[in-house]
Order: C-alpha cells, then sequence, then structure tokens
C-alpha cells in the first residue's frame, strides 16, 4: 500500500509495508483439576519460538511462562487489597464456591478452631417473596404478614451465626467479620447462656427432612440434656410427648449441607427415623 502527500514544492512518498505477524494456534485446550478448589488452564502452542504458555491459578496464584525458557511468577492473593485496606468479608455474605468452603471448613476441623456456618437466604427469601406476590394479587391478610416475617427472617439470616466450636455449638450475632462477632443475649424460653456441648445433644433433624419433595428445610431442630431438668417442659418443650431433654427449633438460616455436616463430624447423636 503507498501513499503520496505533496508539501509544496517537495513531494513525500511513503511506502508502507504490511507487518508480518507470526500468529499462535492453540492445538489443545484442557481444563485439568489440580486440587479441591484449584483449577490449571493448560494451552498448547504450535508457534515458533514459544514451545508452551501455562496459565495456572493455585489458589489465588497465577503464573505465566516466558520465552526463552524464563519464566515469572505473578501472585495475587484472593482480596489481598481488601485485607490491605483492613476490610475481611463480611459474614452475612454466603459462601458461593461450596467446594472452597469445604475444604475451608476441613482445615479449621483439622485445626481445632470454631467455624461459623454459612449463611442461607432460601427460606426467607421464600417467604418474602410470597408475602410480596400475594399483596401484588391484593390479598393483603396474608401477603403483610409474610412479607414483614420474610423481611425479619432475612435480618436474622445475615444477623444471628451459629457456631461450631471446639467442644461446644453456640450463637453469636453480628454483620461483621467472624472476629468481630458478640456473644448472643440470653436464652429467651430457659434463661441461660445460648451453648450446648456436643456430648449433650440426643437428637437432631431438619424440617421438612432434607431430600425430600421440598428444596429445603424450614426449621432446624435439636435436643439437649445439658438444659437443667427442671426445664424441660417450658416453651417448645410443651409439645414433646418423649421427654429426655430439651427441645429447640430455630428458623434454618444458615447453610443445612454445611451444619448437617458438622452435627456429624461433632459427633451429635441422632434418633434415626424408622423406615
Amino acid at each position: 500500500m503507498s501513499a503520496a502527500t505533496t508539501l509544496g514544492a517537495h513531494t513525500t512518498r511513503a511506502t508502507c509495508t504490511p507487518r508480518t505477524t507470526r500468529s499462535t494456534t492453540m492445538s489443545a485446550a484442557s481444563i485439568r483439576s489440580v486440587g479441591p478448589s484449584t483449577s490449571a488452564l493448560r494451552l498448547q502452542s504450535s508457534a515458533p519460538g514459544l514451545t508452551q504458555l501455562r496459565s495456572a491459578v493455585t489458589r489465588g496464584a497465577v503464573k505465566a511462562g516466558t520465552r526463552g525458557g524464563r519464566s515469572a511468577t505473578l501472585e495475587v492473593s484472593a482480596f489481598k487489597f481488601l485485607k490491605e485496606m483492613g476490610l475481611e468479608k463480611p459474614s452475612w455474605l454466603p459462601n458461593f464456591n461450596k467446594e472452597k468452603r469445604a475444604a475451608e471448613v476441613d482445615a479449621k476441623l483439622e485445626a481445632g478452631e470454631a467455624i461459623v456456618v454459612g449463611p442461607d437466604y432460601s427460606a426467607a427469601g421464600a417467604i418474602l417473596g410470597s408475602g410480596v406476590l400475594l399483596n401484588t394479587i391484593h390479598i393483603a391478610p396474608l401477603g403483610v404478614p409474610l412479607s414483614l416475617l420474610g423481611a425479619f427472617l432475612i435480618f436474622q439470616t445475615a444477623n444471628v451465626k451459629f457456631v461450631f466450636g471446639d467442644k461446644d455449638f453456640y450463637l453469636k450475632t453480628g454483620l461483621g467479620a467472624e472476629e468481630e462477632l458478640k456473644a448472643s443475649e440470653e436464652n429467651w424460653v430457659v434463661g441461660g447462656e445460648n451453648k450446648w456441648a456436643y456430648d449433650s445433644f440426643v437428637n437432631w433433624r431438619f424440617f421438612p427432612a432434607k431430600g425430600g419433595d421440598f428444596p429445603f428445610p424450614i426449621l432446624v431442630y435439636f435436643k439437649e440434656t445439658q438444659t437443667p431438668e427442671d426445664k424441660w417442659n417450658e416453651g417448645p418443650g410443651q409439645l414433646d410427648k418423649k421427654g429426655g431433654g430439651q427441645v429447640h427449633f430455630f428458623p434454618c438460616v444458615v447453610d443445612s449441607d454445611e451444619m448437617e455436616r458438622l452435627f456429624i463430624k461433632k459427633e451429635c447423636k441422632r434418633i434415626e427415623e424408622a423406615a
């Protein structure tokens, strides 16, 4: 391609030759699993002088290969910039990466650290959505109470934390990071601290049962013998015909899969239902 430019009596001619650019052809791209929460993307190239391009993301670390046998490693920590600003992941935010969360729970169990069960807004959101829908079709006597209940449960989902400690199951409250959570108020039914030793559990269950026709549980139930026996018939205990402990119910505002797994890991006793 040629171009001529005339400036007064002088004429300048410039010839532009298209620059040849080497093309890189990806002959294969495969994703291989490196760990429970790690993946690596391997790209093979047939371009001259570029034997291999490897891009790996390993728990926030990115490794890039360069030509001439030289390599450079770029370490990128997840949310590092937030930590540098003094910020942490808020405890009200659900855990979207289930595999990564499972690995974190396993590590904390092995280290004997307390585990705050992740929140789940399914039950609260369903109730709020039902109320909004009923209000939309002008069934306010049902819609308004459901909407208020749903809004309240969404706040409780964000605020109330169920914690599996080394030897006890207990409650905390707060909207900040885990280290900013506060101890909950006394139990409103029987008084005392909302904290129960695992060896005092005699039963636990989800309603509706997990794995059934309903997509998620609405209530969590457990029974323990740590509460003084003279208070076993107070509150929900009045409905318990079998006896043998204090009954507790609470809305399923947590990740039920994670809570079920931790009940089992902490060897909380459970009465199996008859087939």
